[in-house]
């Protein structure tokens, strides 16, 4: 299987993998045991001698299921890995994807592992990949070997290691899914409000019901009557609702879908329903967005009136895909900016997070910490500029994802301080803010999520501004100087001879690159032409 990392969106291709050379190891474990199945690890795969993937354990209950797996570096190079991976299922000597999703996108994330160095990646599996039958599968992935040197070509290294699995208590296999007969509605009903989480999900079994949520709900949303509703919208929420009578409530229950989207021009189409023998509701909408879009904001009620005595417990018994993907389990790309500056960072679904501004206006962090923790974090700060004490300070330099960094721990701590990023325009600092209380179990992953960061997209940095000068240079020198103005945007870059008064060459050149004045010797002004 080919998949494309780190540089765009991965997609999931359906297809076999091609007989090879192997590499076939065993894993010492041997055998995984979770809630729900017994997983018995077999054979493994490599393509390039000295990297390996490990199942180290297994997460499968009645809410999740993921994988831990090891990446082991023992190639004497750097490897590059990403997100996209597969489970394909043994069956009559091929091997099938279980993949339950009709397009499946994975981030664009690249992971480094340093020569010699073993890093450990979860793998969430629900909603994505259905291993529910008894049976012998694999997990298939690939990486990037650096081993003509990092900036040279890459090799691609496929691998996969095999697994069994036998169910405990239930040898059923798949749950069935049953098409279910439905109505839909699909009324607009503007009201933005940015701690709401879409989408959101709510039964309605009674007109009692019906009428509370309208009473709590009326001055979030517009959900009045509409007596000539305009082209971009819908009859009203309340026209909608008068069908749904005592009589309706005796034999069915209606679900409503609330969705939020970034253009009003943006319609949705219910594809299916289906009840599971698990008992959840499986609904499927698709978005359909026009080739010309509007750029306004636009939340929508989705009413659906499944056929009669269809039921289901409670609202997390209904699972909602949007485009064929579950936005429950799916990663938050979060961005944060200010003038001269900018973070992303993409957050796994099952950790918190949250943004916040400094005392000065122009700093701003993203937080972020495991869903199940209540105290500790890692701050990922843009300071206008950071300083530190040097008492007991041990300072040592790392790679964060793509990024250069200092890593800083003070008083020799088992965790991390803090990590500068080094040569970018501002002070770009991740901070460990308690976070040693629950490092021990989430620090693998804590460092995977700080491997995701975008650090100032568009705006050069403090090594390409100096190249870009040294094209222009015009005086002998044999050393170089940066700085950034974080008021300005504007980069400083200075070309001098070591211990010689005069000679300089002083570039002033803005945060996109375009040089707009040179001075020499700090006398001889130019003034660069627009």
């Amino acid at each position: 299987m080919k998949r494309i990392m780190a540089l765009v969106v991965s997609v999931l291709l359906l297809v076999g993998l091609t007989a090879c050379n192997q590499n076939v190891g065993r894993h010492a474990d041997g055998i995984i045991k979770a809630d729900k199945a017994t997983i018995e690890i077999g054979s493994t795969h490599t393509a390039f001698d000295g990297m390996e993937i490990q199942i180290v354990n297994a997460v499968w209950n009645d809410e999740e299921t993921k994988f831990d797996v090891n990446w082991i570096n023992k190639t004497g190079h750097e490897v590059v890995y990403g997100d996209s991976y597969d489970i394909e299922r043994e069956d009559g000597g091929k091997w099938t994807s279980c993949v339950t999703l009709d397009n499946l996108a994975f981030n664009s994330i690249g992971y480094e592992l340093k020569s010699g160095a073993t890093q450990k990646k979860t793998y969430k599996l629900t909603d994505i990949f259905d291993i529910s039958e008894n049976g012998k599968y694999r997990f298939t992935t690939d990486c990037f070997v650096y081993d003509k040197g990092r900036g040279g070509e890459s090799t691609e290294c496929e691998l996969w290691v095999e697994f069994t699995v036998t169910r405990v208590g239930d040898t059923s296999g798949d749950v069935k899914k049953t098409f279910v007969d439905f109505v839909p509605q699909y009324i607009r009903t503007n009201g933005y409000h940015e701690d709401v989480e879409y989408p959101v999900v709510k039964i309605i079994r009674s007109v009692d019901e019906m009428n509370a949520y309208y009473n709590a709900n009326k001055d979030k949303y517009n959900l009045e009557r509409r007596s000539d509703p305009a082209s971009d919208s819908t009859i009203g929420f309340l026209d909608a609702c008068d069908k749904y009578t005592a009589e309706y409530f005796e034999e069915q229950i209606l679900v409503m879908v609330l969705l939020e989207e970034g253009s009003g021009s943006i319609r949705h189409n219910v594809d299916n329903v289906k009840h599971g023998s698990d008992g959840k509701l499986y609904i499927n909408i698709r978005r359909d967005v026009s080739e010309v879009g509007t750029d306004d904001m636009a939340e929508w009620h989705i009413l659906i009136e499944p056929e009669k005595d269809i039921a289901v417990a409670n609202e997390s018994d209904i699972v909602v895909y949007l485009n064929g993907v579950n936005p429950k389990t799916q990663p938050n790309v979060v961005y944060e900016s200010g003038t001269y500056s900018n973070i992303t960072l993409t957050i796994p679904y099952d950790w918190e997070y949250t943004t916040e501004r400094g005392n000065n206006p122009d700093e701003y962090c993203i937080s972020f910490w495991p869903a199940d923790q209540t105290e500790g974090e890692i701050k990922m700060w843009y300071y206008t500029a950071f300083g530190v004490c040097g008492t007991g300070l041990e300072e040592k330099e790392i790679t964060v994802g793509e990024y250069e960094a200092w890593q800083g721990t003070y008083d020799n701590k088992k965790v991390w301080d803090f990590i500068s990023f080094r040569g970018m325009p501002g002070s770009y600092v991740a901070m460990n803010e308690g976070a040693d209380k629950w490092w021990s179990q989430y620090g693998d992953e804590a460092m995977q999520i700080l491997s995701s960061v975008k650090i100032a997209e568009n705006i050069l940095t403090e090594q390409q501004i100096i190249d870009l000068a040294k094209k222009d240079v015009t005086v002998e020198y044999n050393q170089t100087s940066a700085r950034f103005d974080t008021e300005k945007g504007l980069w400083t870059v200075s070309f001098s001879k070591k211990n010689t008064a005069g000679g300089d060459q002083v570039f002033t050149i803005t945060h996109e690159g375009k040089i707009i004045d040179v001075e020499y010797g700090g006398h001889c002004k130019v003034k660069m032409k627009k």
